[in-house]
């Protein structure tokens, strides 16, 4: 049931998603109402607000209260009244990794915080708990997935061995490294067969403007790659997605010797005119001391055993790994995650890893919230600029026509 006043721009932008919800399912249905000549309806279903939408379980008479804002926000009301249990992901913390910079008190958010990032997990209906293994020696069992977003800081063995347990008894990672992420975490990926370097990615032939370091990926340019494993597209709808001072992210063996046990597949890739940079601050190809591109930025892997293991099979009974690396984590930050398809590709591959393939295939239409992400600086310039920028503006322009009619 939509609660909505005629004459709401916005009804037409929901009616197509719920459309679309119709035509993919026969037990979806729905039906417009005034509030205003239905007022018993809507407070039968403690709507007090307009617009809204109500998502009611008919079998069991169950119901959510919506506003429109997502289709993403629509699937977790269906998803709530249908029962569908809400999966648990956990962010690494107490190496410095990127977490939430929200100010409660004015609720700006900082630059290079990852606040944007969780609240689009949010979205996607899944639960967000830090995760300190220091305080926790493990991961916890109800763990669908493990997000490590730019640590700086060392893991110690025991925390070392904690995510090694886990990942060997089948679970999801996706890891955001950069070029000087410490030696243990890119330690704990190449035992199962993803090589990261420490060099910087330039690109000559698809990069952010006057930005050879950013490399920029672009469907146009064939640099996602179309066939992800369990045959679902992380990539399939991404269109345009920049790595500020990515690094690279490959096998650590080459295509032909990857064992029967383990699937690589590389996510995106800078062209042929890209190459890993030494010198970045003064980033120019050197074929004496620069590898050659092209290179992946982000890959996933499927494995049943670590790349070394003894050569197997992948039985149903056995527990499967799934790993999605990227060589950069400032493209989900606060300053540059809601940029392009940025937000899309992490979700994305957090749904891939969690199983949610669903998820994967309604993500692009969104009806798009802006936030303004700015330093200390750049809102005390905004702030003192707006209060003595036009009375001097305008004090100068009286100034100029005085002289002029003198």
């Amino acid at each position: 049931m939509l609660s909505w006043v005629d004459g709401d721009g916005r009804r037409q932008q929901v009616e197509d998603i719920l459309n679309e919800f119709s035509r993919n399912s026969s037990n979806f249905s729905y039906r417009f109402i005034d509030p205003e000549l239905n007022r018993s309806v809507a407070l039968t279903y403690n709507v007090t607000q307009f617009p809204a939408i109500v998502i009611e379980n008919m079998e069991v008479g169950t119901f959510q209260a919506a506003f429109p804002a997502s289709e993403q926000q629509l699937l977790t009301a269906v998803l709530v009244v249908t029962g569908v249990e809400t999966k648990k992901v956990y962010i690494l913390t107490g190496h410095k990794e990127r977490a939430s910079t929200r100010d409660l008190a004015t609720g700006l958010i900082e630059p290079l915080g990852f606040d944007l990032a969780l609240e689009g997990l949010l979205r996607d209906n899944y639960s967000v708990q830090a995760l300190n293994l220091m305080q926790i020696r493990e991961v916890p069992d109800d763990a669908a997935a493990l997000v490590i977003a730019g640590p700086t800081q060392e893991l110690d063995q025991e925390e070392y061995n904690a995510l090694d347990s886990y990942l060997s008894s089948g679970g999801r990672l996706i890891v955001l490294l950069d070029p000087n992420s410490p030696q243990s975490f890119r330690d704990l990926i190449s035992e199962w067969g993803i090589k990261t370097y420490t060099d910087t990615l330039a690109d000559a032939g698809s990069s952010v403007a006057g930005h050879v370091l950013t490399p920029l990926m672009q469907r146009a340019n064939g640099q996602f790659i179309s066939t992800d494993l369990s045959g679902i597209g992380i990539t399939s709808q991404i269109d345009v997605v920049f790595f500020p001072g990515a690094t690279a992210i490959e096998s650590t063996v080459l295509a032909q010797d990857i064992p029967p046990q383990t699937r690589f597949v590389p996510l995106a890739m800078t062209t042929q005119a890209s190459w890993l940079e030494t010198n970045v601050d003064n980033p120019r190809p050197d074929p004496e001391l620069d590898l050659p591109g092209p290179f992946p930025v982000s890959s996933a892997l499927e494995a049943c055993a670590k790349i070394d293991a003894i050569p197997v099979r992948c039985q149903n009974n056995m527990p499967l790994t799934k790993i999605v690396a990227f060589g950069d984590s400032d493209f989900v930050s606060n300053e540059f995650y809601t940029s392009r398809d940025n937000s899309d590709l992490f979700l994305n591959s957090v749904n891939f890893l969690t199983d949610d393939y669903d998820l994967i295939s309604i993500r692009p239409k969104v009806f798009p919230v802006r936030e303004l992400v700015l330093t200390a600086n750049q809102r005390d310039f905004i702030q003192w600029s707006s209060w003595f920028l036009p009375p001097t503006l305008l004090l100068v322009v009286a100034a100029l026509i005085w002289w002029r009619r003198r």
